[in-house]
């Protein structure tokens, strides 16, 4: 699990989006910097990858078809084990219909 403090060791990211642009850059990114992204296209692969794998951090679009991002850290969080402890961190593009502390969890 990820601690603060840790920076001399690569990350395992958890990314999930329902945009396969997105889900590139993203992965560029942390790639860039030594880390590795594990990409999920949907709240239903995220919950079955952390059902299997440990993440020392989950990037999750709220906004996505079929499951929301929201939905997905409820289930996270009531889930048994250790990977409902995993620290989450929304990403929206929509930022006029709610305020942020709306999104915490």
């Amino acid at each position: 699990m990820f601690k603060p403090g840790d920076g001399d060791r690569p990350l395992k990211v958890l990314h999930v989006d329902d945009d396969p642009m997105n889900l590139r850059v993203v992965q560029e990114i942390l790639g860039a910097f030594g880390h590795q992204a594990v990409m999920a296209c949907s709240g239903k692969d995220a919950l079955e990858r952390l059902s299997t794998e440990a993440f020392d951090l989950m990037l999750l679009d709220i906004h996505m078809p079929g499951m929301t991002g929201i939905e997905v850290i409820e289930r996270l969080r009531a889930a048994p084990g250790p990977e409902r402890t995993t620290p989450v961190i929304a990403l929206t593009a929509d930022v006029y219909s709610r305020r942020p502390a709306e999104y915490l969890a």
